[in-house]
């Protein structure tokens, strides 16, 4: 099926998704995880109980999407696209989840660099600890102060 896909995509887009379908489907493999059922929860791989959740446990799904996402954006090649395309800075990050505009563009620059899509991409930067928490006022103050030098304009 990916073989087929993939001759008949051209479209960065589509070998983006591919690519990492590629490497979620290799991570089945070297996780172990080849069974239709999970004999200790019986239950679907994917599923993941409520105090799995509770616990900040990951699915099986979600250990195979980070492994797929190691694969493809190992650490070492992270830290050289970063310093390529930011000078080795981590990326400011306001409150849990918010970038400025300019720390959207770099996370997007990393994406083409590593040939991944955005959001991928963004997790990746977080588990390998490549964010540089501010608090969320800080970047909400920088814009205020924008709109009222552009008012003044």
């Amino acid at each position: 099926m990916l073989e087929q896909q993939l001759r008949n995509s051209g479209r960065e887009e589509d070998i983006r998704k591919l690519r990492f379908t590629t490497a979620h489907e290799c991570a089945h493999w070297v996780m172990g995880y080849f069974r239709e059922v999970d004999e200790d929860r019986q239950c679907a791989p994917g599923l993941i109980s409520l105090e799995q959740q509770q616990s900040g446990q990951l699915s099986r799904e979600q250990q195979v999407d980070r492994c797929g996402a190691c694969l493809l954006m190992p650490r070492f090649l992270m830290m050289r696209a970063l310093h390529e395309v930011n000078g080795g800075k981590r990326i400011p990050i306001y409150g849990k989840c918010v970038l400025s505009s300019e720390g959207d563009r770099t996370v997007q620059r990393l994406a083409n660099a590593m040939r991944v899509n955005y959001m991928p991409m963004r997790y990746r930067l977080e588990e390998l600890g490549l964010y540089e928490p501010h608090p969320i006022e800080e970047l909400i103050d920088a814009l205020l102060d924008r709109m009222r030098r552009d008012r003044r304009s």
